[in-house]
C-alpha cells in the first residue's frame, strides 16, 4: 500500500511578525565615522510606503551640533543603527536634508555570503494569482492548516518553493509571497535564483511582483528561527495587458460570449504548465542572460503604448532568435565550395558590368557589400527560421506581420490592409495589430523551446473587434 504524500510544513510566521512590527518603527542610535550623524540618539526608523524605502528622522540633529549644517546630498557609507534587541547595517545612507536620511538596503548585523538556508519574502500590495497557469501543491504552515497557493521547482538537488501566505493585521488581510529553499547555499547564489524565479513567474502569468523584499537567513533546513535578515528596494510591480497561457478560457472570452469559453472548457485540452516545465523556465532564465532578458522585455513592454510595444516585441524576436540561431545556424548554401563558386560568378558578372558602363561612374560598392555576404540569411530569413527549428508552422498573416519588421523598425507603420489615407485610429489598429501578433508568436517560442506542447492565448482572435482585423484563426493555439 502506497504511503500518502506528505504535506510539507512552512514556518512563515516568525519573520511576517517580525516584518509587521519593524515596518511600524523603531528607534535607535547611530555610530558613523561621520561627526555628523556619529552618536545621534533617538533616531526613528520608518517605512515609507510610497517609495518603499525606510527613511530615519535625525530628531538631536540641532541639539548635537548646536548650529545648521548644510548635508544636502550627503551620502554616509558604513552605517550602524543600533537598537535594543539587534545592529543594523546600511552600507549606504543618504541625505537630502538636514533632519532625515533614507536606505534602500540594508542588513542585521552577522548577515553575509556565507552558506545557509534562505527565506525570501516581499509583502504585496495586492494578491497574486497563478491558478491557471502553473501547477500548485498542497502545503500547511504556522499560519495556515493548508493551502494550494504555492508552486514549486527542482533544479539540480534542490527545491525552490513560491508560496502566498495571507494574515490578518489589525482586521486587515495582508499577503506576503515567500520564496524558499531547501538547499544550502551563498545568499548571493540564492539571490539569483530569487530573480531568476521572479521573472519566470512574472512573464508567465503576466504580473511581475516588486517593491521591497526581506531575505532571511536560517542554520537548520526546517527553516523554523531565522538568524539574521536583510532589506532591499525592489524594481516596482509591473502588471502586463498580457499573459501567454491561462487554462480557464472565461477568464479572456468573457467579452465574446460564454458559449465559446464553455465549449473550450468542455473539450478539458487547456492546462498549465507542469512542474518540469516551469522548472525549465526558471532553470534557463537563470543560467542564460539573454533568455533573462527576452522574458523582462516581454513583460516591461505588457502595459506600453502602442508606438513602443511592437517595436519592442520586434527586438525580443530577435534577440530570442539569436539564442536559438546560435545553437545551429542555418545557412542557404551549406556546401562552402559552391557557395564560394557562386559568389565569385556574380561578382564576375558586376565587375564586367562596371567595366562596360564606365563612364556612367555608377556606386556599385553597396551591391558587392551585398554580394561578398549573399550566403548570410537575411533578417527576416533568421526570425522566420527559428520558428522552423521548432516546427512551429506560420500562417500567412504571421509571415506578413514578421516582413514588416524592418518597415516598422525604420519608423514606418505597416499598412496590412492596403489603405489610402489611414486615420491615426487606423493607424493605431495596425501598430496594435502587428503588437499583439508577435506576442503570440514570442509565446509560442519560447513555450516551446521549454518543451511546453498545449495552448497559448490566441490575442489577434481574442482582439479582433478592437483591432479591426477579423482573422479565421481558434482563440487558441497550439505549441
Amino acid at each position: 500500500m502506497m504511503k500518502p504524500k506528505k504535506i510539507p510544513y512552512f514556518y512563515n510566521k516568525e519573520p511576517i511578525e517580525f516584518i509587521v512590527k519593524f515596518e511600524k518603527g523603531i528607534s535607535g542610535k547611530l555610530i558613523s565615522r561621520s561627526s555628523y550623524i556619529n552618536g545621534l540618539e533617538n533616531v526613528d526608523l520608518k517605512l515609507k510606503n510610497e517609495r518603499d524605502e525606510f527613511e530615519l528622522d535625525f530628531k538631536t540633529i540641532i541639539k548635537k551640533t548646536k548650529k545648521p549644517i548644510n548635508w544636502r546630498d550627503k551620502t554616509f557609507n558604513h552605517v550602524t543603527f543600533q537598537t535594543l534587541k539587534f545592529d543594523i547595517i546600511f552600507d549606504k545612507l543618504y541625505s537630502w536634508d538636514w533632519f532625515t536620511g533614507f536606505s534602500n538596503a540594508f542588513h542585521s548585523k552577522g548577515f553575509n555570503d556565507s552558506k545557509k538556508y534562505f527565506k525570501f519574502i516581499i509583502p504585496l500590495k495586492r494578491k497574486i494569482n497563478f491558478h491557471f497557469q502553473l501547477e500548485e501543491f498542497l502545503f500547511s504552515s504556522d499560519y495556515s492548516k493548508w493551502s494550494r497557493v504555492a508552486t514549486s521547482i527542482s533544479c539540480d538537488d534542490e527545491n525552490i518553493y513560491a508560496l502566498q501566505e495571507g494574515v490578518k493585521v489589525k482586521d486587515k488581510k495582508k499577503d506576503y509571497l515567500i520564496i524558499e529553499s531547501d538547499k544550502k547555499q551563498l545568499y548571493s547564489e540564492f539571490a539569483d535564483k530569487v530573480f531568476a524565479f521572479r521573472v519566470a513567474l512574472g512573464y508567465i502569468i503576466g504580473d511581475f511582483r516588486g517593491g521591497r523584499a526581506y531575505m532571511f537567513s536560517y542554520n537548520n533546513k526546517k527553516r523554523d528561527r531565522f538568524d539574521g535578515f536583510s532589506f532591499r528596494t525592489l524594481r516596482k510591480d509591473m502588471k502586463s495587458l498580457y499573459q501567454p497561457i491561462n487554462s480557464n478560457p472565461y477568464a479572456w472570452l468573457h467579452s465574446r460570449g460564454r458559449k465559446q469559453a464553455k465549449k473550450i472548457y468542455k473539450e478539458r485540452n487547456l492546462r498549465t504548465l507542469n512542474k518540469l516545465e516551469f522548472s525549465t523556465l526558471v532553470e534557463l532564465t537563470l543560467k542564460n542572460d539573454n533568455f533573462l532578458g527576452t522574458l523582462l522585455t516581454m513583460i516591461e513592454a505588457g502595459n506600453l503604448s502602442l508606438l513602443i510595444s511592437p517595436a519592442i516585441y520586434f527586438i525580443v524576436l530577435e534577440q530570442f532568435s539569436n539564442i536559438i540561431v546560435k545553437e545551429k545556424p542555418i545557412i542557404p548554401i551549406s556546401d562552402a565550395n559552391d557557395a564560394e563558386y557562386l559568389k565569385n560568378e556574380i561578382l564576375g558578372i558586376v565587375k564586367k558590368f562596371e567595366e562596360e558602363k564606365i563612364q556612367k561612374n555608377y556606386l556599385l560598392n553597396p551591391i558587392i557589400k551585398r554580394i561578398e555576404n549573399i550566403n548570410q540569411e537575411t533578417n527576416n530569413d533568421k526570425l522566420i527560421s527559428c520558428f522552423k527549428k521548432l516546427n512551429i508552422e506560420l500562417s500567412k498573416e504571421d509571415l506578413k506581420i514578421i516582413k514588416a519588421r524592418n518597415r516598422l523598425l525604420h519608423g514606418n507603420i505597416p499598412n496590412y490592409r492596403k489603405k489610402r489615407n489611414r486615420t491615426i485610429r487606423d493607424k493605431d489598429s495596425d501598430l496594435y495589430y502587428t503588437s499583439i501578433r508577435i506576442y503570440t508568436l514570442l509565446n509560442m517560442l519560447i513555450l516551446k523551446y521549454i518543451g511546453y506542447n498545449n495552448y497559448v492565448i490566441n490575442f489577434s482572435k481574442i482582439y479582433e473587434q478592437n483591432t479591426g482585423y477579423s482573422v479565421d484563426e481558434e482563440f487558441y493555439r497550439k505549441v
